[in-house]
């Protein structure tokens, strides 16, 4: 349900008030880390009998619902909406039909929205099946969307379907935020946060999910640049200004430079406070973002194999076709070394860690994204990669090539906003496993959508995996009988 308030005044008392037909109860969100709009929390939950049997379940929050200032042009994407989202879990307790009324309150109910029904079909669920070999990645943070209340309900439902895998925060970032420990980053708005992932890893692995972490960015040293400036990057359009969080990635490759030995203790005791199956580097960064600090430049003239008197410098790079098709692959084979060292502190820190890398699809992500799969395939375990390729052959590109290294690739299934249908999700999954990927990752980023109707359709092919693994395995389609 969508905390979003269109209006242009605030709501100080703003309540949410679903109701539940006697066929069902609602589970209590309070307890739920809102991450994405810290200071809008749930914080309690009244219930009250109704007259005709149903349940009024009264849900108050920790602030004001200030106006939304983009509620007048947000699109049907409603990428500006998501973080207002509320995951709520209703759960069967009686025969009969399942229906809820909601609508919401403020100034004391003085300004009361006219109540919604929505009513439910009950529909058989298909006993969803793992394979070894395949993974079904959940790609959100089911621990912070919801309440600890709902995790056995919420992995009853995973597993149904046939997900394997939990990927969770970003892990390794800047100073501590709100959790007590220095090297984690999670973006819970929460004290909490840390702890409550730590639960959540304990209770997921002993239901047999594998958990995986993103590392959105390993420049981010922001506690290095506290105490030393001088080594920022320095990004595109900063007119030469240090960056006060990042750090160019040829310091990160200088095993004699401190922001090495910091980045390496960092990743490291990382995983030794919580025990993950994978680390994912999630990189989608164009190489003309930089950096364009001495050291860098440095670098590149002598990657180049340019005259000390070249003059270099952003705008230089960009205006020249030769330089900047150099750059291209002087950026790409920095971010290759960056993923082969990552991958070598995990195998010693955690030698059962799988280290995976996301980015874009071959047939862009080069340019776009400063990522050379190619190079790529021989350093990292496992390839990820989304967003519009599955219905192109693009996924089966990345397929190949992580297949000539003997590693497998999951391409991505959209359903992160409100244009990609629920029901379509298992037909996604289908032509990933039939583009070579040895599973998918499925983008559930906090959007109505991925609901039981989602997981349905997931199931309805996870079903079959057992029975398709020859076919999968060998994937001979027999797309020259098509004419």
């Amino acid at each position: 349900v969508y905390t979003l308030n269109p209006g242009p005044h605030t709501q100080p008392d703003y309540e949410m008030v679903i109701e539940t037909s006697p066929a069902i109860t609602l589970n209590s969100p309070v307890g739920r880390l809102n991450y994405k709009m810290r200071s809008f929390v749930p914080t309690e939950m009244v219930r009250t009998k109704l007259p005709d049997g149903w349940e009024r379940n009264t849900i108050r929050f920790s602030n004001y619902l200030w106006p939304h200032k983009d509620a007048a042009t947000l699109t049907d994407d409603f990428s500006g909406v998501n973080k207002h989202g509320l995951p709520l879990l209703a759960r069967p307790v009686a025969p009969g039909p399942a229906a809820l009324r909601i609508y919401s309150r403020s100034r004391k109910g003085f300004i009361t929205e006219v109540p919604r029904l929505v009513e439910y079909d009950r529909q058989p669920f298909p006993k969803g099946r793992r394979l070894p070999g395949f993974e079904i990645y959940m790609w959100g943070n089911p621990c912070f969307d919801h309440a600890e209340a709902d995790w056995p309900h919420l992995l009853d439902m995973y597993e149904a379907a046939g997900i394997t895998a939990c990927v969770l925060g970003h892990l390794g970032g800047g100073d501590p935020m709100v959790t007590p420990r220095k090297h984690w980053r999670w973006s819970t708005g929460h004290r909490d946060g840390y702890r409550q992932l730590r639960r959540f890893v304990s209770y997921a692995t002993s239901r047999g999910f594998r958990l995986s972490a993103n590392i959105h960015w390993p420049i981010d040293q922001r506690d290095w640049l506290k105490d030393h400036p001088e080594d920022g990057a320095v990004h595109a359009g900063s007119a030469g200004k240090k960056h006060k969080t990042r750090v160019p990635m040829v310091l990160l490759l200088d095993r004699q430079h401190g922001v090495y030995a910091h980045w390496r203790e960092r990743l490291t005791e990382c995983l030794r406070d919580v025990p993950l199956d994978e680390v994912c580097w999630d990189w989608e960064t164009s190489p003309f973002l930089g950096s364009y600090d001495d050291r860098t430049l440095a670098s590149f003239r002598r990657y180049a194999k340019l005259s000390k008197d070249t003059k270099l410098g952003e705008e230089i790079i960009k205006e020249s076709d030769t330089l900047r098709k150099k750059w291209i692959a002087f950026r790409c084979e920095q971010v290759v070394q960056v993923a082969a060292t990552m991958r070598e502190i995990i195998k010693e820190a955690s030698p059962d860690t799988v280290s995976s890398f996301y980015s874009g699809y071959p047939h862009y992500s080069r340019d776009k994204y400063t990522t050379d799969w190619e190079a790529l395939a021989k350093v990292v375990d496992v390839a990820l990669a989304g967003y519009h390729a599955l219905w192109n052959g693009n996924a089966r590109i990345l397929a190949e090539i992580m297949g000539a290294e003997g590693k497998p690739s999951l391409p991505g299934l959209d359903i992160y906003a409100r244009s990609h249908r629920a029901e379509m999700l298992g037909v996604k999954l289908a032509q990933a496993l039939t583009e070579g990927g040895r599973g998918a990752m499925i983008f559930a980023s906090g959007c109505s959508n991925m609901n039981l109707t989602a997981l349905a359709s997931v199931a309805s092919v996870t079903r079959f995996l057992p029975e398709l693994e020859p076919f999968l395995l060998s994937l001979d389609r027999r797309d020259r009988l098509v004419e």
